[in-house]
């Protein structure tokens, strides 16, 4: 679980395990309150970081595309890497 103020600017970051390289399109991101699947206008274009794995970041908090208020949010990401789209829970995130 990560842990954010409500006034603090931050890289959310996750690792991707994939079996080819992902980077071709960025990844989105998506917080939600519910367990429920995140719906079209939910996500967020995210960028891939460099290194020897593949990481995946989003910008998030006040000044942002990504502002969360106080509470619990699941975070999702989602791949897109013809023909699959694969979306999976990524974390939880406490705003404080």
């Amino acid at each position: 679980m990560i842990a954010l103020p409500s006034t603090s600017v931050e890289y959310l970051r996750t690792t991707v395990e994939a079996s080819g390289d992902p980077t071709g399109t960025a990844p989105a991101f998506a917080f939600t309150v519910t367990a429920d699947d995140p719906e079209a206008g939910d996500w967020h274009d995210g960028e891939w970081v460099g290194g020897t794995t593949y990481d995946a970041r989003i910008l998030v908090g006040p000044g942002t595309d990504v502002v969360l208020t106080e509470g619990r949010y699941l975070a999702w990401i989602k791949v897109t890497d013809n023909p699959e789209v694969i979306v999976m829970r990524c974390g939880e995130v406490t705003v404080t």
